[in-house]
């Protein structure tokens, strides 16, 4: 019944969202965004997306209706506090739906999501910024949406910003493939280039790299993939421990 309703959701009728029926059913669609079923929240999500698209493409309708501009904000801050569920799924819906609305008065939100635990979310958060044209503010804020959007060309200049978000993406590597190694590449070029610019506890946290990252030290793993990773992991662990070493 669950994943009948999120493919009703889907098909609804594109001029359906324009209607004051579908304004209605805002309150209804806010509490399928936590239903059980991850279907049936994107589903709502999208169509919440789409009826405040709706809404932000008729300047002369809205002016005249203070009613339809509440109900786009109250559906933007649902979607907003949906970004701090624990249900991953529902974060990761969110922040699409948000991308798609296109408002960019969300930039702030979405921005924050750059850091969320999720990977998928993370890199949600990123494509939806790009898609608003977002500018980021802070040099820490560029590198996560760098790193988040897979744009490992640009990381090595980036400096020791881009270290947080690139150990984030590398610890949850559980099983690593030859697709991580832009990944490694990026950090070991970072380091090679940045590592006397690095602060202490940047420092630290690659020196222990080893001891982090669970597939580093597994002597099992000897497949060429896992080679290369390991060689890139181990080339950054030993720039870093030279340079603590030099400034001891």
């Amino acid at each position: 019944f669950r994943q009948a309703a999120a493919v009703a959701l889907r098909k609804i009728d594109p001029q359906g969202t324009r209607s004051e029926a579908a304004r209605r059913a805002v309150p209804e669609l806010k509490t399928a965004l936590k239903d059980k079923e991850y279907w049936v929240r994107q589903a709502a999500a999208d169509i919440l997306a789409r009826i405040n698209a709706v809404e932000s493409a008729q300047p002369d309708l809205n002016t005249f209706s203070s009613t339809a501009q509440l109900k786009r904000q109250e559906a933007l801050e649902v979607l907003r506090s949906v970004l701090q569920d624990p249900d991953r799924d529902l974060r990761q819906a969110a922040v699409e739906a948000l991308g798609r609305i296109g408002d960019h008065r969300v930039g702030e939100s979405l921005a924050a999501a750059l850091a969320d635990e999720d990977v998928w979310v993370r890199r949600a958060s990123a494509a939806s910024l790009t898609h608003l044209h977002w500018e980021p503010q802070t040099a820490h804020a560029q590198a996560r949406w760098l790193v988040e959007s897979l744009r490992w060309e640009d990381v090595p200049s980036l400096g020791a910003a881009a270290i947080p978000p690139l150990l984030d993406n590398l610890k949850q590597i559980q099983e690593p493939t030859g697709e991580d190694a832009p990944l490694l590449a990026a950090l070991r070029e970072l380091t090679e280039a940045h590592a006397g610019d690095f602060g202490p506890d940047e420092l630290q946290s690659l020196a222990e790299l080893a001891f982090t990252v669970p597939w580093a030290s597994d002597a099992e793993r000897s497949d060429p993939a896992t080679a290369t990773l390991r060689n890139d992991l181990m080339r950054v662990q030993q720039l870093a421990l030279e340079e603590l070493s030099r400034r001891a």
